[in-house]
């Protein structure tokens, strides 16, 4: 187990303590965490994404009006992804469901960790205030990037749909960037639309030729 993973670990184990479960149950709900984020097609929804988002989480949460809510849906968010599925925010808002009731979250709680899972799977177009906001612009926040660390994201997408052809794939993933480089704005909330807005562009038209 290397340090990132041995970090995570402790900070599901700090993030769970609240509800007392048993060791037992703990380590098999660690262990499908990370079985999942930890499959070898995952080039960029991993561990290390997760570790990214807790950075933002823990660097903004004065300001978050229920971490909790932020943390769980962070933890799974991204929990079941396939490059070939089109439902895996849907898929992976049930399994919080389960889990998290397993857990003993309050059923409010629960419901809200899943809207914000599902909330991923259209970003731009959902309406996005508060803790919500955050949470989005954290699972955002590759795109404004340093220009490096942005172009090694996009090689890990590209590697994760590495089973499409290359036409094919630049042709979707310059509507994608499209979408995000014609928005008026990327970031809801000001802390990270004034930190990231600009070098996200930029990152965008870079990637997009232009």
């Amino acid at each position: 187990m290397n340090n990132q993973t041995t970090d995570l670990q402790l900070r599901f184990q700090k993030d769970i303590h609240p509800y007392r479960v048993s060791s037992k149950q703990e380590a098999l709900w660690w262990n499908e965490i990370v079985q999942h984020y930890g499959k070898p097609k995952r080039a960029y929804h991993n561990l290390d994404h997760l570790t990214v988002l807790f950075h933002w989480a823990d660097r903004y949460q004065a300001l978050l009006a229920d971490p909790e809510i932020v943390y769980w849906a962070i933890w799974y968010h991204d929990i079941i992804y396939q490059a070939r599925r089109r439902d895996n925010e849907e898929q992976s808002a049930l399994l919080a469901e389960n889990r998290l009731t397993e857990i003993g979250l309050t059923p409010a709680k629960i419901t809200e960790v899943a809207a914000y899972i599902r909330a991923t799977s259209q970003h731009l177009n959902v309406e996005a205030t508060g803790d919500l906001a955050f949470f989005l612009d954290f699972d955002l926040a590759i795109l404004g990037a340093p220009a490096q660390e942005y172009k090694q994201y996009a090689a890990a997408v590209r590697q994760e749909y590495q089973h499409v052809p290359g036409f094919l794939y630049r042709r979707g993933r310059k509507k994608v960037l499209r979408y995000f480089l014609d928005a008026p704005r990327l970031y809801r909330t000001e802390v990270m639309y004034e930190l990231l807005e600009k070098p996200a562009k930029e990152n965008l038209r870079q990637e997009l030729g232009l």
